[in-house]
């Protein structure tokens, strides 16, 4: 997890509202509409613009080896 934590802290409100309703919807099996695959890789980005700047978060879908 890193300072993932810390940095997203960082992120404007909305934000971190639009990350989090994703992460959310990916526990649940839906797909948030900021949310893309990232070719090549089991991991998902979500993209989101605020004020004129794009914040992203990254999460995988699956780490070989873990649950």
């Amino acid at each position: 997890m890193g300072d993932s934590r810390k940095r997203l802290r960082g992120f404007p409100q909305a934000v971190r509202f639009e990350i989090g309703q994703a992460v959310y919807q990916a526990e649940l099996g839906e797909r948030h509409p900021s949310a893309c695959a990232m070719q090549g890789l089991n991991a998902v980005e979500i993209v989101s613009d605020y004020r004129g700047d794009t914040y992203r978060g990254i999460y995988t879908t699956r780490l070989k080896g873990f649950v």
